[in-house]
């Protein structure tokens, strides 16, 4: 995982849902604007935070729909993955902490 140097950077709050979910805000710092964020996981069936996720996001731009891959780094520490739905891409890489029980702070970076 890089280490970004560039403006192409924002942050984010998930609420980690009793289903499994993940709800979002994020800020675009370029523009001041927050927006909205849910991840629903379909692989593993477990609990804990590791998977992969069906994932919607908002902004001025429109609606997106991605598949968001996170793993494990240590325990409270997770890397964050966004693939583009319909090309496969890597949009966005990121790192995450929990920083409650439910609730998971990140930075995200192309």
């Amino acid at each position: 995982m890089r280490n970004p140097n560039n403006d192409d950077i924002s942050v984010q709050i998930f609420d980690i849902i009793p289903d499994g979910c993940l709800n979002g805000r994020f800020i675009n710092l370029q523009t001041g604007e927050v927006y909205n964020e849910i991840a629903r996981k379909l692989w593993p069936d477990t609990d804990g935070l590791d998977g992969i996720y069906n994932n919607s996001y908002i902004d001025s731009d429109g609606t997106w729909l991605s598949v968001l891959v996170i793993t494990s780094l240590t325990n409270k520490k997770f890397q964050f993955e966004w693939f583009d739905k319909h090309n496969g891409n890597q949009d966005w890489t990121g790192e995450g902490w929990y920083i409650k029980q439910n609730q998971i702070a990140l930075k995200y970076w192309k």
